[in-house]
């Protein structure tokens, strides 16, 4: 049998979990400042005392919503199986995920992206924080293994970083044509244009001769 202490504890984290896939839903339809926590109780089947109770704040909720939708996204680009692939392989790979989660499959991550200057000052600091750890530190990873293995030339680590997520934020900020178009011409932009200058003299020529190679019968 289940004991009681058990069966509450339980209870109380479905509950939690309805309460974050409600935010989720409402936050990424209206955003931060529109949306009510009145609505997300009764979205969620739940009341604004356990809201509180396990989020503290309205701020707090909001932050938790991101966080689990990060950490989804976060989970596909952890996949270790294209770890060894070329440089320019992992970071079109990362770039494809990427798009995807921001206008399709993680829907408040783009929500986010469009008013997070207007946030509360700390929230948005400590959303910046989460998307750095999980999220930022996978494309670093991805740019140093490049440099490492000399697909790439030496870089200024920052701002390479800070350049490939302008490029695709630039596309998902404010756009409103159908997504699958976004994500073709905001891929094509990153990978064959600024992703041709991070590679290093052998392996630009190397990809310059590819190019220009027949495709085989």
């Amino acid at each position: 049998m289940v004991s009681t202490s058990r069966s509450a504890a339980d209870d109380s984290d479905g509950v939690k979990q309805r309460i974050l896939r409600a935010a989720i839903g409402e936050f990424a339809l209206t955003g931060y400042h529109l949306t009510s926590l009145r609505t997300i109780s009764e979205r969620s089947g739940s009341n604004k005392p356990m809201i509180y109770y396990h989020f503290r704040s309205k701020d707090g909720l909001y932050l938790d919503a991101v966080r689990l939708q990060l950490e989804e996204m976060a989970g596909s680009l952890g996949d270790t199986t294209w770890d060894d692939a070329p440089a320019m392989d992992q970071l079109r790979r990362f770039a494809e995920i990427y798009l995807d989660a921001f206008l399709t499959s993680l829907p408040l991550l783009g929500t986010v992206l469009r008013e997070l200057e207007g946030l509360p000052v700390q929230l948005s600091h400590a959303i910046v924080e989460e998307y750095s750890r999980l999220v930022g530190a996978r494309l670093r990873r991805i740019l140093a293994s490049g440099v490492e293995r000399g697909d790439f030339r030496r870089l200024d680590m920052d701002g390479c970083v800070g350049g490939v997520i302008a490029i695709l934020h630039g596309f998902v900020r404010g756009h409103h044509p159908p997504a699958e178009h976004v994500r073709r011409v905001g891929l094509s932009q990153l990978m064959d244009y600024y992703a041709l200058g991070l590679l290093s003299p052998a392996a630009l020529d190397t990809h310059l001769r590819e190019q220009q190679t027949p495709a085989r019968r």
